[in-house]
């Protein structure tokens, strides 16, 4: 059983990512929340544990701002779980 303290959003949003700096790719936002997002990862090499600068096209209610940062912390199926920090 999951709990979560925020409620996710279904989205269809395209997001950019980078670490470190670089830009690593685009990829489709699947859900928000104002804690994280669910994406699809299947062009993407992401391991549990990194870093990542997310930017988003326009502010999504609940997300505070369109540039986050954020931490792997799911990978599975093609999908991955960030966490916003």
């Amino acid at each position: 059983m999951e709990h979560r303290l925020q409620v996710r959003h279904p989205v269809s949003l395209q997001v950019r990512l980078a670490k470190r700096g670089r830009e690593v790719g685009s990829t489709v936002a699947r859900d928000i929340s104002g804690g994280g997002m669910c994406i699809e990862t299947s062009d993407l090499e992401l391991r549990r544990g990194e870093m990542l600068d997310v930017d988003l096209p326009r502010r999504v209610p609940p997300v505070p701002d369109r540039h986050m940062r954020a931490v792997v912390v799911r990978r599975e199926g093609g999908l991955a779980g960030l966490m916003f920090i």
